[in-house]
């Protein structure tokens, strides 16, 4: 996700518009469960201050 989805947003890609993305990227590929998916973009911004 990171090199297909966030690596090319542009510098100034507010977190509203980055977990747009992330659920935008997750609903068009299942590739993870809902829950998964929940978790994972949990964390995420988890490490963001």
């Amino acid at each position: 996700m990171r090199l297909r989805l966030l690596h090319h947003l542009p510098v100034g890609t507010t977190l509203e518009q980055i977990k747009q993305q992330l659920n935008q990227f997750l609903d068009s590929h299942q590739f993870l469960s809902a829950e998964q998916g929940h978790k994972t973009l949990n964390y995420i911004f988890s490490l963001v201050p």
